[in-house]
């Protein structure tokens, strides 16, 4: 997934991009189907002129009925302060809905 964004923060304008790479592998059928995969997205930033991110993500993705269905994952987000990298660690969950 590629995408381009144009931010107004804090008063100013800035162009942002951001690039997603996903490997998973479907195991199992029927109700004990599920997508294990692990995600990397890097985002540059125009105005810094660098990259000013990075967010490392491990997963799974688990259908539940054919609209409805459900994540788990755990990432590391690095965001670049200065010369320094701070990293926080994000536990989660989440549902879809396909319509």
């Amino acid at each position: 997934r590629n995408r381009f964004e144009f931010r107004h923060v804090n008063g100013r304008d800035d162009w942002r991009y951001r690039n997603k790479s996903k490997l998973g592998v479907a195991v199992g059928r029927g109700w004990y189907a599920a997508t294990p995969y692990v995600a990397d997205e890097i985002f540059y930033g125009a105005r810094a002129g660098e990259w000013t991110r990075n967010r490392v993500t491990l997963g799974v993705e688990k259908p539940l009925t054919k609209q409805l269905g459900a994540e788990v994952y755990c990432a590391i987000d690095s965001t670049k302060q200065g010369r320094d990298w701070n990293e926080f660690h994000i536990l989660g969950l989440s549902a879809s809905l396909k319509f």
